[in-house]
C-alpha cells in the first residue's frame, strides 16, 4: 500500500486501527513506502499504531517475501488487508495456510478486473471474511468467488461533527480568497489523483466545452500537481489559470471543498469514492460517472446527476444545466447532506466495520 496524502480513506483506516488499539490490541500498519504525509504519520504514532515499511521497489517477489517475513516476526492473530496488491494477498493466504490460527480479513475496494486475476481470486478464497465497501463491490465479488466465502458489506464514512461542518461552510469566502479564485464564479470542483482510472481527462475535456459557453465557470482540481504534461494539455484545451486552479497534493482536501458550488467525480472505476462522500457531508450537489459505487452516493434527481464514464460531452451538458439551476443545486445539496447522515456517517460506519471484524475474531476463537 502506498500513501501520498492524509485523506478520507487514511482517516477511516486510522480510526479503525485506533479503535483496535483502544480495545487492548497491538496494531501494526504495513506500507511499501513511507507515507508522504507528515500529518498522517504523526496521527498514527499518536494513536499508538506501529508503522512498518517494507521497501519492495515495486517488485512482486520482493513484496511477497518481505510481507511474509513481517508476518513471521509479528505473528499476528488477525491480518486485515486494505488496498493490497496480488503479491501481498498471496502472502496473507500463504501465511494463513501455514498458521491456521491466524484469521484473514480483507476490506475490499476493487470493482473490476478481478475476473482476470485468477491468483487474486485464489487468495481471496482463503480469507475468513471479506468486507466489501459498497454494494457494487459485493456484486463483483459474488460474480467471481464461490458462495462459501463470507461477505459482509460495510460502507466506509467520513468524520465531521455538525459544528465542524458548519464552521467549514462559513469559511467559504476565506477559502476562496486563499485559493485566489475569481469572485462571483460558479466553481466546479473535484478531488483526484493522477491516474487514468480517475478520469481527469474526461473532466478537463468536458469542462473545456462548457468554458466556451459559460465564462462564469471555474474548475478547481484538488490533489494533482501541475506537471508540465498537464499544463500542456490545459493549454491545448484553451484552459488557462483564469479558468482552472490546481492545488497539488494536499492533506485534508475536504477543508477546501466549501469553495466549490458543484462536486464532480469523473472516475472510470470507483469502489465508493470517499471524496464524493466528503462533498456530500458538506451539503454539495453532486455529479458523477455511473460506475461502481458512485450511484450509491448519488441518487439522480435527488442529490445530483450521473453521466456515462469517459463521455466528456455528456458531462459538459450536465455541467451547463446545473450551473444554470441554482435552486436545483441548493435542493441537491441539502439532500446530499441528508443522505450522508443516513448512510455515510463515519462514527456509525466505523462502529459497524469494527464490530464485524471483532465478531469474526471471536467466532474464530
Amino acid at each position: 500500500m502506498h500513501c501520498t496524502k492524509f485523506g478520507g480513506t487514511e482517516r477511516f483506516l486510522l480510526e479503525l486501527c485506533r479503535s483496535q488499539v483502544q480495545s487492548g490490541k497491538r496494531v501494526v500498519v504495513q506500507y511499501e513506502k513511507p507515507p508522504e504525509s507528515n500529518l498522517y504519520r504523526r496521527e498514527l504514532k499518536r494513536a499508538g499504531i506501529e508503522l512498518q515499511v517494507t521497501k519492495t521497489q515495486g517488485k512482486p517477489a520482493i513484496s511477497l517475501v518481505a510481507t511474509l517475513r513481517l508476518y513471521q516476526s509479528i505473528q499476528p492473530a488477525q491480518v486485515v488487508t486494505h488496498f493490497l496488491s496480488t503479491p501481498q494477498l498471496l502472502a496473507a493466504a500463504v501465511y494463513g495456510f501455514y498458521d491456521r490460527s491466524v484469521q484473514l480479513v480483507s476490506i475490499f475496494h476493487l470493482t473490476s478486473g478481478l475476473r482476470h486475476f485468477s491468483l487474486a481470486r485464489f487468495c481471496l478464497q482463503r480469507f475468513d471474511l471479506i468486507v466489501p465497501v459498497s454494494k457494487a463491490v459485493t456484486a463483483q465479488l459474488q460474480s467471481v468467488l464461490s458462495s462459501n466465502v463470507a461477505l459482509q458489506q460495510r460502507y466506509l464514512g467520513t468524520f465531521r461533527h455538525q459544528r465542524e461542518l458548519q464552521l467549514l461552510i462559513k469559511s467559504r469566502p476565506q477559502i476562496r480568497h486563499n485559493l485566489k479564485l475569481p469572485k462571483e464564479v460558479f466553481v466546479v470542483g473535484s478531488t483526484l489523483f493522477d491516474h487514468p482510472v480517475k478520469g481527469l481527462d474526461t473532466l478537463l475535456e468536458g469542462f473545456s466545452s462548457t468554458a466556451l459557453k459559460n465564462r462564469s465557470m471555474h474548475l478547481l482540481v484538488i490533489g494533482i500537481e501541475p506537471s508540465l504534461p498537464l499544463q500542456e494539455k490545459l493549454s491545448r484545451l484553451g484552459l488557462g489559470e483564469d479558468r482552472v486552479t490546481l492545488t497539488g497534493i494536499v492533506d485534508n482536501a475536504v477543508e477546501l471543498l466549501p469553495a466549490i458550488d458543484l462536486y464532480v467525480q469523473p472516475s472510470r472505476q470507483e469502489a465508493l469514492g470517499l471524496a464524493l462522500v466528503e462533498a456530500a457531508s458538506l451539503g454539495l450537489p453532486l455529479l458523477g460517472s455511473d460506475v461502481g459505487g458512485i450511484p450509491e452516493v448519488i441518487k439522480p434527481g435527488y442529490n445530483g446527476e450521473l453521466f456515462e464514464p469517459g463521455h466528456p460531452q455528456q458531462l459538459a451538458g450536465k455541467l451547463l444545466h446545473l450551473a444554470s439551476q441554482p435552486e436545483l443545486c441548493a435542493e441537491y445539496g441539502a439532500n446530499s447532506r441528508q443522505l450522508w447522515a443516513q448512510r455515510f456517517d463515519g462514527n456509525a460506519n466505523l462502529a459497524r466495520t469494527a464490530a464485524v471484524i471483532n465478531d469474526a475474531a471471536k467466532q474464530r476463537k
